[in-house]
């Protein structure tokens, strides 16, 4: 083979390598968006049942912390 034929050859090694490179490289940012989109959608339903435990426990569907029955929001013919 001439020289001409190996460096093609070798070209089209590297191109070949650099594709699974890049490819393995895009994967990786794939899955740490998608597991940081996971944590945030954990923490989002995580909050949001926070909110409506002391949303309950602030208007009266649930015990406070000292077991009485807490609050009781009020409709508006009591106000």
């Amino acid at each position: 083979m001439g020289k001409l034929t190996d460096d093609m050859t070798r070209l089209v090694d590297e191109i070949g390598t650099m594709a699974e490179v890049r490819g393995r490289f895009i994967k990786g940012i794939q899955d740490v968006v998608k597991e940081g989109a996971d944590n945030t959608r954990k923490l989002i339903i995580d909050f949001k049942s926070d909110i409506n435990g002391a949303h309950d426990a602030f208007f009266g569907t649930k015990n406070s912390f000292g077991g009485k029955p807490s609050r009781k929001k009020k409709t508006v013919h009591e106000m």
